[in-house]
């Protein structure tokens, strides 16, 4: 999170200045990579996510936004997800909004997640490219994600604050016990 912090800024102003494709897709691919570590919400969340709703969004008095999203795979069962963000996570998805509909087709498409004016269905090749540029090993997906946080909140959180997490996720306890494969640790795989 601490590397895409500092390119996707960069990678901003580079697309301002000299607009190419790879550096966009590199620039969402951070963007989705961090949104999906600081959410653990299924790539689908981030997908939805409108460009209305960031320019829109709820504030507080220290101008940290909500940002709901309506559609999303359990949005029947869970209702809207939400993303809480900082005022510079905020300019952060507002530059992507910008250089996105200066240059990229964004102008046509309602969707945050864009390109050549459609919305972008699927963010794993572009998390990929972004882990690849970070200098990051190993393979990377937004399902590896969300289990790692499953996977952590059931081992170092109380029962209520897991509960707390598995509702931000959009799943209840049930379902994370359900479908996230618990990785066991060293001193758990030798006590077997």
């Amino acid at each position: 999170m601490h590397i895409a912090g500092y390119r996707v800024p960069r990678l901003t102003d580079m697309i301002r200045r000299n607009p190419r494709v790879k550096s966009f897709k590199l620039l969402q691919g951070y963007l989705a990579g961090y949104l999906g570590i600081l959410t653990s919400h299924r790539p689908v969340v981030l997908t939805n996510l409108q460009k209305e709703s960031i320019l829109q969004a709820e504030t507080d008095e220290q101008n940290r936004a909500v940002v709901w999203v309506d559609h999303h795979k359990t949005d029947n069962t869970f209702g809207n997800a939400f993303i809480a963000l900082l005022p510079l996570e905020v300019d952060w998805l507002k530059g992507l909004i910008e250089v996105s509909a200066a240059h990229f087709g964004g102008d046509q498409c309602p969707y945050v997640f864009q390109f050549d004016g459609k919305q972008v269905y699927k963010l794993n090749m572009e998390l990929k490219s972004a882990w690849n540029h970070a200098g990051m090993q190993g393979y990377i997906s937004f399902g590896l994600i969300r289990t790692a946080i499953a996977n952590q909140a059931k081992k170092h959180l109380p029962a209520e604050e897991r509960r707390l997490v598995c509702e931000a996720m959009c799943h209840d306890v049930s379902t994370a016990d359900r479908f996230y494969t618990t990785v066991p640790d060293i001193v758990e795989i030798f006590c077997i």
